[in-house]
């Protein structure tokens, strides 16, 4: 039950970053987010979800450059970006 309430507050972290972000005029969308500030999107959820999240990029995970370029957040086991803010298990599912 603790990580189900944990997983929801990160919900709400990327949630309210999207909020921030939108209000801002820096996406509003979360594949506009993705587009043009995935990096500053994933660096702002991680500080804000705390020590424990990752950041993870797309050229670390693709030594033939194939995949588009693009940052997110791991945390638990779990993948978090503008486009997912529940999670995902698979990294290719936050990849463009």
């Amino acid at each position: 039950m603790e990580g189900q309430t944990r997983n929801e507050s990160i919900g709400d972290i990327i949630e309210s970053t999207k909020e921030l972000f939108k209000a801002k005029g820096w996406g509003r969308t979360p594949q506009k987010i993705n587009e043009i500030g995935c990096s500053w999107f994933a660096m702002t959820i991680a500080s804000d979800i705390g020590a424990e999240a990752t950041l993870q990029e797309s050229s670390e995970v693709d030594s033939d450059a194939i995949l588009p370029p693009h940052m997110w957040v791991i945390y638990k086991n779990k993948c978090y970006d503008a486009e997912t803010p529940e999670g995902v298990e698979d990294y290719s599912l936050v990849i463009g």
